[in-house]
């Protein structure tokens, strides 16, 4: 549905260091059919500035902002949407795209339902190329329970943002500006940012649309965090911003309660596992006592589970041999992940 009167609607496009991906995904948005938008491009300090590629396209509607020297990653996304001046914001990675009605079909059930705070869709996953994989693209969909949602309004949406994490602020969401303080979002949840903005825009009690149709284009290639080959620091990392985005959300729940006591259990238990991880990724480190205590703080925290009590015996064995360590972690432990 076409709008008569399009509202204002920010895009904003983090980038750093992809500059090939980059002119696609500023072509992206400016072909939207949908023309009342402004393009935040924030430059996280690549080494060659993206401002030659802006100025490329002759865009008025295109603002450019550089750090210099970078910032975090999350200060970098959320700044975008604190610069943005539109009713409406949405973001848009440097190496991902959106169909060219994107925002055509998901701006008009905001406009027309108040009570509504974002929509949402299903997406694309392509490749280095562009090219579409089907295969990954219904896994990816399936595994964040897109696959059994309809087209229709979720209200309350907390299950589905914080249990299936099927609402990505990051590529195919659309979100109504002013109805959340984005100063609110700990700077601690780092680049668990995606997960955390879902819960805080759910906790309003508003409503979320969802759209079926594959509407984004979601980029995996070697350079992508999804894409990368997982480093022990890799996990390391990935397990701490859980772990923190986790206990955030589990002490908010204690001033302002909002989930149910099943969904409180299902935060306690991605908590415990997140900790676990870290555990695992430990061991493997060969650091065994720092390993112990995450594995010590799962098993107390909540009913403890094979994976963690199997990695919590590990580290108790007095000189397992690399390899003996090494079995029972892939074949016991991951049996259970």
């Amino acid at each position: 549905m076409k709008l008569q009167n399009e509202p204002l609607v920010s895009i904003t496009l983090p980038t750093y260091n992809r500059p090939d991906y980059l002119k696609l995904a500023i072509a992206s948005a400016i072909n939207q059919t949908y023309k009342n938008i402004e393009i935040i491009v924030s430059d996280n300090g690549s080494p060659e500035s993206a401002q030659p590629i802006v100025d490329s396209f002759h865009d008025s509607r295109i603002r450019f902002h550089r750090y210099d020297p970078a910032v975090s990653m999350f200060d970098n996304h959320i700044n975008g949407f604190k610069m943005a001046t539109g009713k409406y914001v949405a973001s848009l990675h440097d190496d991902d795209l959106w169909e060219k009605d994107f925002l055509e079909k998901m701006v008009p059930p905001l406009e027309e339902n108040p009570n509504l705070i974002l929509t949402f869709c299903n997406q694309w996953v392509i490749d280095e190329h562009g090219k579409i994989n089907e295969e990954r693209t219904f896994e990816y969909n399936h595994d964040i329970g897109r696959h059994k949602l309809k087209q229709q309004v979720y209200q309350p949406f907390m299950e589905v943002a914080l249990k299936d994490l099927a609402i990505q602020p990051a590529s195919s969401a659309v979100i109504r500006r002013e109805a959340i303080d984005w100063n609110k979002i700990p700077v601690k949840v780092g680049p668990m940012w995606d997960v955390y903005l879902p819960y805080m825009l759910a906790k309003t009690g508003m409503g979320a649309y969802f759209i079926e149709e594959k509407l984004t284009l979601y980029r995996i290639h070697s350079e992508s965090e999804t894409g990368k080959y997982e480093t022990l620091a890799h996990k390391m990392k990935r397990a701490s911003s859980q772990m923190d985005c986790y206990s955030i959300i589990l002490a908010e729940e204690i001033d302002e309660p909002s989930l149910s006591p099943e969904m409180l259990r299902y935060i306690e238990y991605r908590w415990q596992h997140a900790s676990t991880s870290m555990g695992i990724a430990l061991l493997k480190d060969s650091k065994v006592r720092e390993a112990r205590s995450y594995l010590f703080k799962s098993l107390t925290k909540r009913k403890p589970d094979i994976r963690t009590l199997a990695a919590f015996s590990i580290s108790l064995m007095p000189h397992p041999s690399h390899h003996i360590r090494e079995f029972i972690l892939e074949h016991i432990v991951k049996a259970h992940d």
